[in-house]
């Protein structure tokens, strides 16, 4: 996935996402609610996982599963 996102982490320029985040403690991660948050999303999982070593998860408004090609068939 790091290799992959290479191209958008060239065009967003952010500073650490995971700073914050301890990897024994609960945290909560408040992103984009919209399509484009597959721009800066898939980056920024990435790099907190190569700095803390933390898999994201995440979950998306039912809305999206209804939009044909994007859902689930």
């Amino acid at each position: 996935m790091w290799n992959l996102t290479a191209p958008l982490r060239a065009y967003h320029h952010r500073g650490s996402p995971g700073e914050h985040i301890h990897p024994a403690h609960p945290s909560l991660l408040v992103g984009n609610h919209t399509l484009f948050g597959v721009l800066d999303v898939p980056h920024m999982l990435a790099k907190i996982y190569k700095e803390r070593g933390v898999y994201v998860r995440s979950l998306g408004d039912r809305l999206h599963f209804q939009i044909p090609g994007w859902g689930s068939s």
